[in-house]
């Protein structure tokens, strides 16, 4: 059996490479709550308050790897608080110092939240298009959309993987 980050990354690159071939992004990266912040196990201080890389197309996998977002400030924090979609020169994103490094560091454009239609599991980056041009409104509206049953179908693994855990023990 799959681990659950496996499949759950796996269904997240095909997901981002569907984006790319649809919309021609350029870069995107998805960032994950670790499941047991969800469900309430044990954890390490602070981890249920941070967001890791579970997969990217078109970053350094090496920047990736001891990069996160967090919920208390930044990007992590911003769609934690309000639950919708920010485009990196909104005011709200540029009156955030966290926020533009962030954004720099990513090579992002906007960010969208990937709610379980309760929580924030995770957040999505999107660059522009490799022609330069920003995504629309609708667009951001639809991805926004589809990464909510996208985080559905990454909840379900955790509990999937949870439950059969509880089972074999």
């Amino acid at each position: 059996m799959l681990s659950h980050s496996l499949r759950a990354d796996a269904l997240l690159r095909e997901f981002l490479m569907m984006i790319r071939e649809i919309l021609g992004v350029n870069r995107a990266a998805v960032f994950l709550k670790q499941p047991h912040a969800i469900f309430g196990t044990q954890q390490a201080q602070g981890d249920g308050r941070r967001l890791r890389t579970a997969c990217a197309i078109g970053l350094s996998q090496g920047l990736l790897e001891h990069f996160e977002l967090s919920f208390e400030s930044g990007i992590g924090g911003y769609l934690f608080r309000e639950g919708k979609i920010v485009r990196r020169h909104a005011p709200e994103a540029i009156g955030d110092v966290e926020m533009q490094k962030e954004f720099e560091i990513l090579g992002a454009q906007v960010a969208i939240p990937i709610l379980d239609r309760e929580n924030l599991v995770g957040v999505a980056t999107f660059d522009g298009r490799v022609t330069g041009e920003p995504l629309m409104n609708g667009e951001l509206e639809l991805i926004f959309h589809l990464l909510e049953e996208m985080g559905l179908a990454v909840k379900n693994i955790w509990l999937h993987d949870q439950l059969a855990s509880s089972h074999s023990m």
